[in-house]
């Protein structure tokens, strides 16, 4: 009986000392003076019991206490489970902390080791002067004439995808973001890897599940964000990915190279420049750093996948809201078949970036309506004072700038939830708020690659919708649902169908 009563004892020690620790951080915003959600906090998770019991997406919970505070305090905290987390709640204050006091914010906060997780060795992921370094060797990658060398690439997979559309699915209800998706990997296969590297008419099974990483994340890849909250010590030796992915870019990055040295042409292409990259240093033994073959890999990985997976959900989203505005798809089409009149099939740069103008309205406001991310993530690497306040964001502390809820305030945007492109004609943009509207980011690390995502996905759109009307069937989705099993990005729960009817 008294090993009994014993183990109890030792059952509630455990339990009560397990309860204090998962409330311990909770105290952070009340001592510090910030307002956030009290009502709504819960030992183990946070603010965040919607998301572990009903299965809400985060962005929503921040959404949320965005609205319930904007209008008495320019930020917020948040509980994510028992990472307290500070978040901006106006234009001003989000380019405050992402651009004006970029010294105190540079990173973000991804609780990464590169050296261990090869594939986040890359341009978006890492901290401190490895990324310093590697964003000032990559960035003349992404120069107007850089780009321009890309544009043939883009126009033949464009054509290709054309002609496989009209072969297969003309007049058909087609899984938009499936066939969009491939492509995307068609041109970026080309434009990265400088090779017919995925065939559209017949996509590698393999290469298949690898973007499944991305657009159907595992348990492990959810698992790994939570653990980050809850411990980064223990998170930053988990791997965000399984050991299989790692490897098959490891085993392309190394065939490319033998299949490029057998050619002996040095191709315009990025993993080109990445391997240009790395024999420069490995030559001039750069002192102020090393773009190592980890560095290739890491970038290779995260402009191959991570950037077909954004442009697929940002084409996709444009053909959705031109399914559901008929007005706006019209106008839109005369301007494409005007154009095309006065310009060779084959799109240049130029021609795809200046020349259609309402595409770029529309491109904009549906990019502002659904983002490509719900929020920038950032953490303080150095203590700061709140703007106006003496309340201090303490080293460690992460930041989130809630990207959604900024697209949608009626403080910036009139009739918030309405999709219009006028919003971004010549006239309007100018009234745009700075830090309002920032699909590719904000600050110095903002998407180092957008140009190159707009110009194929300019391309892309051109080329469609002048081959074909697109329209809502029975399973188009009413409204969009954000899926919850998408930690990091903004994907409808219920698959996109539409129609595509040749004109």
């Amino acid at each position: 009986m008294l090993e009994y009563a014993i183990l109890l004892s030792l059952l509630l020690i455990a339990l009560t000392l397990l309860y204090k620790w998962s409330v311990s951080s909770f105290g952070v915003w009340k001592r510090k003076g910030v307002p956030y959600d009290s009502d709504n906090l819960y030992p183990f998770v946070g603010n965040m019991k919607a998301t572990f019991i009903r299965g809400t997406h985060i962005a929503y919970l921040i959404d949320d206490l965005y609205n319930k505070f904007k209008d008495t305090s320019e930020f917020a905290g948040f509980y994510a489970t028992l990472q307290p987390t500070f978040i901006p709640l106006s234009a001003e204050m989000s380019c405050a902390i992402a651009i004006k006091d970029f010294s105190h914010f540079p990173d973000r906060d991804f609780h990464n080791d590169p050296n261990f997780d090869v594939l986040m060795n890359n341009i978006s992921t890492i901290s401190g002067p490895d990324w310093k370094y590697q964003r000032t060797k990559l960035s003349p990658t992404f120069t107007s004439g850089k780009l321009r060398g890309m544009t043939v690439a883009i126009n033949d997979s464009c054509d290709m995808f054309i002609n496989y559309m009209k072969k297969n699915f003309s007049g058909k209800e087609v899984d938009t973001e499936s066939l969009i998706q491939d492509c995307i990997m068609c041109f970026i296969g080309k434009v990265v890897c400088g090779m017919n590297y995925y065939d559209i008419e017949n996509p590698d099974p393999v290469f298949k599940k690898i973007c499944s990483t991305f657009s159907q994340p595992s348990w492990r890849l959810s698992f790994r964000m939570i653990l980050q909250f809850i411990s980064p010590k223990l998170a930053i030796k988990m791997k965000f990915f399984p050991p299989y992915v790692e490897n098959y870019f490891r085993e392309l990055t190394v065939e490319s190279m033998k299949a490029k040295a057998r050619t002996q042409g040095d191709t315009k292409d990025f993993l080109q420049l990445l391997i240009n990259l790395h024999k420069e240093d490995e030559m001039n033994n750069d002192k102020e750093g090393h773009f190592s073959m980890n560095a290739v890999i890491g970038n290779l990985f995260v402009f191959l996948l991570a950037g077909q997976e954004t442009s697929t959900q940002a084409v996709t989203m444009l053909l959705y809201n031109l399914s559901k505005h008929p007005d706006v798809k019209h106008k839109l089409a005369r301007e494409i078949d005007t154009v095309l009149t006065t310009v060779p099939h084959e799109l240049s740069y130029d021609d795809a970036m200046k020349k259609f103008p309402y595409l770029n309205q529309v491109l904009e406001e549906s990019m502002r309506l659904y983002p490509l991310i719900f929020a920038l993530n950032r953490i303080c690497t150095k203590e700061y004072t709140v703007p106006g306040t003496d309340i201090t964001i303490d080293v460690g502390t992460s930041v989130i700038i809630p990207v959604t809820a900024l697209h949608r305030d009626a403080r910036y945007w009139t009739d918030p939830d309405k999709f219009d492109p006028e919003r971004f004609s010549p006239e309007n943009k100018e009234r745009i708020v700075p830090g309002s509207y920032v699909p590719f980011g904000l600050g110095p690390r903002m998407c180092i690659g957008n140009r190159l995502a707009l110009l194929d996905m300019k391309i892309l759109l051109i080329k469609l919708l002048h081959s074909f009307d697109v329209s809502p069937t029975e399973r188009t989705p009413k409204e969009i649902k954000y899926d919850h099993k998408q930690p990091t990005q903004l994907k409808s729960v219920d698959r996109m169908y539409l129609k595509f009817t040749p004109r």
